[in-house]
Parts: C-alpha cells; sequence; structure tokens
C-alpha cells in the first residue's frame, strides 16, 4: 500500500504543478513538488520538479544549489579587462621575482610611481619551502597593493598535492567554512610572521586608499584568503577593496565560498583556457563540505591578447565556463595575457607589442563583455 501510494505521489507531481510557480532560481530551489525538490533551468528560465527536468534541460543548464544560482556582478563592481592586464599582472609577476630589485624593475616599467614598500618571504610549510608576500602603493591610484607568489618549487607543489590529495581542511573563523589546510598555514606563516602588522602600519598611514590583493596560483588562494580576513576583521572597508586572482585552485568549501562572497563585493577569478589548477582540488559529490569555487569566474577561451574576448560567468562553478574544459590544460597554467609569469620579471617585465596597445584603449570596453549563465 506505502509503495503504491509513494508511485501515485510521484506520477503525481511528474506532471507539474508547484515548480512551475517559481519563476526564479532562488526561489524555485527553496520550492518543494510532493516528495520532489524543484530545480531550475538556465537556458529555458523556468523551474521543473527533479524529475521532469531531466528531460526538459541539458545537464549543463540544471542548477540544483541555490549558492550556484546565475547572479550578475554588481554594476559598480565590474570586471574590466585593462584592470587585470595593467595592474594585476605586473605586480603578481613582481610577486615572482627573485629580488627586490627585479620586483621594483617589474612595477615600475608598468606602473610608473609605484612602489613596493615590503617583501615578505617566511617558510610556510614543514619542508621549509617559502611564500611571499609583497605590499605597494600607487600613489596615481590611491591604492594600497598586496600581492602573493605562486608555487614557487618542485617540493612545495609536491605539498599541496598531498593536502588536494587527502582533502585535508581546517576551519578559518571567524571568516566561516574550512579552507584547504596548506593555504591555511602559509596564509597565517606570513599574517602572523609581520604581514598583518606591516599591512596595518601601511593603512594606517594612507586611511583612504583602496586596497587591492591579488595572486596566481597558491597565490591567488593566499589573496582570497587575506581579502576576506581584512573585510572580517574591518582592516578595510569592503567597498573599497578588490580581490582578482589567475588561475587560483578551489580554496574552501561551499560555506566558505558564501562567506567570501557577502565579505568581498569585488571579486575576479581569471582563468586562462582550461587551467588544470583552476580544477584543484577535485570536487567530489556535493555536500556543505565539497570544495567549491566562490565567484567570479572571467574566462578567456583563447590566448588572452589585448583583441581577444572573455565572458563573465555568473555561476560559481559554471559548467559553460572553463569547467565545459573536461581535460584540464597545465601548460596554460604558467601563461596569463600572453606572458608567462615566472619568467617575465627576468626581462624587466618589459611589455610585450600586443599590450603596448591597450594603453590607448578606455579601461572599460564594452565590446568585450559578455555575462554567461543567466
Amino acid at each position: 500500500m506505502i509503495v503504491v501510494l509513494v508511485v501515485l505521489a510521484v506520477i503525481d507531481v511528474a506532471v507539474g504543478g508547484v515548480c512551475d510557480t517559481a519563476l526564479d532560481c532562488r526561489t524555485c530551489l527553496s520550492t518543494v513538488d510532493g516528495i520532489l525538490p524543484c530545480q531550475w533551468c538556465t537556458t529555458t528560465f523556468r523551474c521543473s520538479n527533479s524529475l521532469e527536468i531531466l528531460s526538459s534541460c541539458t545537464s549543463e543548464g540544471r542548477v540544483t544549489l541555490c549558492y550556484d544560482c546565475p547572479l550578475a556582478p554588481n554594476g559598480q563592481h565590474v570586471y574590466v579587462d585593462s584592470f587585470a592586464r595593467q595592474k594585476a599582472l605586473p605586480f603578481i609577476a613582481a610577486a615572482n621575482a627573485k629580488d627586490d630589485y627585479t620586483a621594483q624593475t617589474c612595477i615600475s616599467n608598468n606602473i610608473p610611481g609605484t612602489m613596493i614598500l615590503k617583501r615578505y618571504s617566511l617558510p610556510c610549510d614543514l619542508m621549509m619551502n617559502e611564500c611571499l608576500a609583497i605590499i605597494g602603493f600607487s600613489p596615481t591610484d590611491n591604492a594600497v597593493i598586496l600581492t602573493f607568489r605562486s608555487t614557487d618549487s618542485t617540493s612545495q607543489l609536491l605539498v599541496e598535492a598531498l593536502n588536494f590529495m587527502f582533502q585535508t581542511t581546517k576551519d578559518f573563523q571567524p571568516v566561516g567554512g574550512k579552507v584547504v589546510a596548506y593555504f591555511y598555514d602559509a596564509f597565517f606563516a606570513l599574517w602572523n610572521g609581520g604581514l598583518e602588522r606591516e599591512m596595518s602600519a601601511v593603512l594606517r598611514e594612507r586611511p583612504s586608499s583602496d586596497v587591492w590583493v591579488f595572486g596566481h596560483s597558491l597565490g591567488g588562494a593566499l589573496a582570497s584568503l587575506a581579502a576576506s580576513w581584512m573585510s572580517r576583521h574591518g582592516m578595510v572597508n569592503p567597498e573599497k577593496l578588490r580581490f582578482l586572482s589567475f588561475g587560483q585552485p578551489r580554496t574552501g568549501n561551499l560555506f566558505y565560498a558564501q562567506a567570501f562572497d557577502l565579505l568581498v563585493p569585488y571579486k575576479y577569478r581569471v582563468i586562462h583556457q582550461g587551467d588544470l589548477v583552476t580544477k584543484l582540488p577535485i570536487k567530489v559529490p556535493l555536500t556543505a563540505f565539497t570544495f567549491h569555487h566562490h565567484r567570479y569566474e572571467v574566462y578567456y577561451p583563447n590566448d588572452m591578447t589585448s583583441t581577444e574576448p572573455f565572458v563573465v560567468c555568473l555561476r560559481a562553478e559554471d559548467p559553460c565556463c572553463s569547467q565545459a574544459c573536461n581535460l584540464g590544460d597545465a601548460t596554460v597554467h604558467r601563461n596569463y595575457f600572453n606572458v608567462t609569469l615566472a619568467d617575465w620579471p627576468s626581462i624587466g617585465c618589459q611589455l610585450p607589442q600586443d599590450l603596448y596597445k591597450l594603453f590607448a584603449k578606455p579601461w572599460w570596453e564594452p565590446g568585450q563583455r559578455r555575462l554567461y549563465g543567466k
């Protein structure tokens, strides 16, 4: 008798009803149609129960997690290609420089008048691999810039890989959620080793300045932790904070992604083609503890020259953006905006001819901006 009732209930909800009344993604995912949850389809803009949607929507278009509902960036926090090229790129490259002089040369050749105020390099794991951060200031932009270096050695890469493999995490309180243990330890090795003290002093001296936080790869993950930590502790007004990373791995779980988004209004993760590192640690079947990217992905499915288009993806893990590249590519991870990040400082971060074209263009280039996932 019970089996018959369940079958009848499934048949009843399968022919529609409650889900159809939900007109947006968040309302849809908070609705239940009998015993079946409702799910949203981004291609039909329609809410259906979890049986009906199997035949009415592609797998890429189905949204089953409220956090992953398409959400456009705030109009005051727009991604601008030339900000990434002209500001973030030189600082991220400078963080990979081998010494202070080379790092400053990298900045001076691209952002005249900007100075590196401090460069920190400290052991950050049991193998005594070092992590590095630089603090800079741009008078023209009235911006304090904090940038973290990417993975610097094979030994460091192996230690990170072990953390990824065993899904090792630590609570990142009071920000919220759990983050990769290696990122947690590396961040606090720098932060408690003098970086917090120096950042606090710099910000006290320049209370009206904006704060930009950049990083590539491991540096992108550390930049994510730093941005959310400073915002949570009131070190910087969130509206004056900009976060931008290149090739950032998944940094924490779903709870961390949600917390980060609330704390950092301006946030963009730039991804070059199918960059393998951005697909790590691997996302296991979704639970609250699953590793999950925070918003917003900016996807360049090309060589990232100045004339190439990009996509601002509206879902945190958008299957129509870099996630569509099922086989990740490790070779593109080192190359962003048409330069090899680790090698560029050795030639003083001189701009390739292609990048010179940017200086004749306005910062906002409407023809390049597209939004995916509506």
